[in-house]
C-alpha cells in the first residue's frame, strides 16, 4: 500500500518518505519533498524497524516483505491490538491497494459495501437515488467499504502472521540513533534493535517524528470535526 521513495540528507543515512492512502494512519519518516524515481526491489535482504502496529504499520510491513525484499519487525507500544477508533470509509483507490496486498476479500466480509444514496422528501417520497462511487467502480472494479478499524487491524495482523513478520507488543520507543549507515532504536525496557531503515507508522502524534524527523512540528487543529454512529 505505501509508496516508498528514498530521500537523502547530509551526514545522515538514507531515510524513507512514505505516503499511505489511509486517513489518520499516515506513516511519516521524513519531511523532505525531494524524491527520486522508485527503485526496483532490493537484491540484498534489508532490515526495517516499523514503529506502530496499526493499519499503516501492518500494511507497510506486508508490502515491504512481499515486494521489496525487506525483513520487517513491528513494534507497538500497547500490550495488545487496540480497539480504539470507530469505522473507516475506504474508497476505490484504497480498496484496490488492499487487493494488491491480498486482504481485500477478507476485509469485504467484515464491512458494509453499500454505496447507493436515496434522498427522501419530508412526506416520505423518493426524490432521487445515486450510487456515490458508481463511476469509480466502473473504472477500477472497486467501490466503497465501511469497516471498523479493529477489523482492519485483525485482518492485517492475520496476514502479517502468515508471512512470518514479527510483531512485538508492549514496547515503547525511548530513543533513535544513527549507527554505521543504519539506525538504532532504543526502547524503555532497555532493549534495542538495529536496522537499515526506520519507519514511523505511529499516527498523528508520531514519536518518531518528534524524536528524529521534525521535533518542532506540531499538529494543528483544522477546526473541522465529524461525528458518526454504528447501528
Amino acid at each position: 500500500m505505501p509508496e516508498i521513495r528514498k530521500v537523502s540528507k547530509a551526514n545522515h543515512p538514507i531515510r524513507m518518505h512514505i505516503h499511505t492512502y489511509m486517513t489518520h494512519h499516515t506513516c511519516i519518516c521524513s519531511p523532505h519533498k525531494q524524491t527520486i524515481p522508485q527503485s526496483q526491489p532490493l537484491t540484498k535482504r534489508s532490515q526495517a524497524i516499523i514503529i506502530g502496529g496499526g493499519p499503516a504499520g501492518l500494511a507497510t510491513a506486508l508490502r515491504l516483505h512481499r515486494h521489496n525484499n525487506i525483513t520487517c519487525v513491528i513494534y507497538e507500544l500497547r500490550a495488545e491490538p487496540t480497539t480504539l477508533g470507530g469505522a473507516i470509509a475506504i474508497l476505490s483507490n484504497g480498496l484496490r491497494l488492499f487487493n494488491r496486498l491480498g486482504v481485500y476479500d477478507d476485509l469485504l466480509r467484515c464491512g458494509y459495501a453499500g454505496s447507493k444514496i436515496t434522498l427522501h422528501s419530508m412526506r416520505g417520497g423518493v426524490v432521487g437515488m445515486q450510487d456515490s462511487v458508481g463511476w469509480a467502480r466502473e473504472q477500477t472494479g472497486f467501490g466503497y467499504l465501511r469497516i471498523r478499524r479493529v477489523d482492519i487491524v485483525r485482518v492485517l495482523l492475520e496476514a502479517v502472521k502468515k508471512e512470518g513478520i514479527e510483531v512485538r507488543f508492549g514496547v515503547r520507543m525511548n530513543g533513535i540513533e544513527d549507527v554505521n549507515g543504519g539506525v538504532r532504536v532504543v526502547f524503555e525496557d532497555g532493549s534495542s534493535d538495529t536496522a537499515d531503515l526506520l519507519l514511523g507508522c505511529d499516527g498523528i502524534h508520531s514519536q518518531v517524528r518528534r524524536e528524529y524527523v521534525d521535533p518542532l512540528q506540531e499538529p494543528e487543529y483544522s477546526g473541522v470535526a465529524g461525528s458518526f454512529s454504528l447501528i
